[in-house]
């Protein structure tokens, strides 16, 4: 019997890594994914349009009524994996304990089906939307360059679409006793935080470690990162950090000065969405265990609240670390995207459809620490909102790109319930 998550099971089995540098593009195990889509949803394939860019990217188009367009989105390709520490095998997609196990499982494999199904069974019921609904399926998102999201979104840009919003990834469901709400919750991502590199470098004379300096170009630089450490950004006012804020303390009881921010500030899952984090995740320095390296450089990674700069974190980090006698210079930076709305008529239906495939979970406005496909469609979408509709994400999330990914076959039924419930309610 052919059941969502028997199909699960066989896109795992697609072993349809990203093309990791060096190494040839798996073309025959993209295919093979396309293949499966396609017999397993015969009525999609029947009734939608289907169109294919970049190779690899699929586009499918609903014909609906006149309202604005929607955009459902997912990414087909996945991060590699190693056979160590798994409880089943990555690429076996097997069905135990309740779960569908393997590498995508969770990120985001659940997502594609759970759009697609939802597709599958509305049209099996003579359902037509009264709107264009469009599906994107890239190929590419774990990749240093996302090409199939970028040549997806010119390609509709070019045929002159504009949605009315998009859904990706993230926004996942939490536990609320992290925050000290009464229930659990469920992000509605309003926005992604935006990205910078920044460069530390000290420059040294060097020498043999046998005769060391002090203050030598490796102390000031840990020293820098050291002071960095100890003094983060605050957290940060903007609209989602308000309306994050606000609709949590409203589900706290008898939440009255309750302390939240600092509660929040805590637990780094909660305090990377309150303020703008820098972490050190580099460093270069001597070739060999006894020389001292005359030229030291190190890495901070910056995810930046809306509202926030590259070049003002950069600022921050060089008073901050002003008497360490190192430079610094952003090597790659890119602005948080801009903030989706949670007023009107979509954000409402949205809500409601993760109310009745979730009611166990309150559904919060948040922001996406990291990075999806969805921010290459901004310029044609009115609002993008990153839901992963999912309550096992609780459990599971930490395994995501880790050993023993998996999603519970229940949340990838009500992923199936929110997405066919949205689609329902145009």
């Amino acid at each position: 019997m052919t059941t969502p998550e028997t199909i699960l099971s066989e896109l795992i089995r697609c072993k349809t890594v990203f093309c990791e540098q060096g190494k040839p593009f798996p073309k025959d195990e993209f295919t093979k994914l396309h293949e499966v889509i396609a017999q397993r949803f015969p009525l999609v394939h029947s009734v939608l349009e289907r169109e294919v860019t970049d190779g690899f990217t699929l586009i499918y188009r609903w014909k609906g009524g006149e309202g604005k367009p929607v955009l459902f989105m997912a990414h087909q390709d996945v991060v590699p994996a190693s056979e160590s520490g798994w409880k089943y095998p990555p690429f076996s997609g097997k069905i135990a304990d309740g779960f569908v196990w393997g590498r995508g499982a969770f990120d985001m494999k659940c997502q594609l089906v759970a759009i697609l199904q939802a597709a599958e069974v509305l049209i099996a019921q003579g359902f037509t939307p009264n709107r264009d609904v469009y599906l994107c399926f890239t190929h590419n998102e774990e990749a240093p360059d996302e090409t199939g999201a970028k040549a997806a979104a010119k390609l509709l840009e070019e045929k002159g679409i504009r949605f009315a919003f998009a859904i990706d990834e993230g926004g996942y469901a939490f536990y609320g006793r992290e925050f000290g709400m009464k229930k659990d919750g469920i992000f509605i991502s309003l926005c992604e935080k935006g990205y910078a590199d920044i460069e530390i470098e000290a420059l040294d004379a060097g020498g043999h470690a046998s005769t060391p300096n002090k203050d030598t170009a490796l102390v000031r630089v840990c020293r820098a990162i050291a002071a960095i450490e100890r003094n983060p950004p605050k957290p940060y006012k903007n609209p989602a950090t308000t309306q994050l804020l606000s609709a949590t303390k409203r589900s706290i009881p008898r939440c009255k000065g309750c302390g939240l921010v600092r509660r929040m500030s805590s637990n780094p899952a909660t305090d990377a969405l309150i303020r703008s984090t820098i972490a050190p995740t580099m460093i270069i320095a001597s070739n060999a265990p006894n020389v001292l390296p005359s030229e030291v450089k190190a890495n901070l990674n910056v995810r930046l609240l809306p509202g926030q700069t590259p070049e003002a974190v950069l600022a921050y980090c060089e008073r901050t670390a002003k008497r360490t006698g190192v430079n610094m210079r952003l090597v790659k930076a890119n602005n948080a995207t801009k903030i989706s709305r949670t007023s009107g008529y979509d954000y409402e239906k949205i809500k409601r459809a993760l109310e009745s495939a979730l009611p166990n979970h309150l559904p919060v406005p948040g922001i996406m620490t990291g990075a999806t496909d969805s921010r290459y469609f901004s310029g044609i979408c009115d609002d993008i909102y990153r839901i992963s509709p999912f309550a096992c994400a609780k459990e599971v999330r930490d395994a995501m790109h880790g050993v023993n990914e998996r999603i519970s076959i229940k949340s990838l039924y009500e992923g199936i319930s929110f997405f066919k419930t949205l689609i329902e309610s145009f």
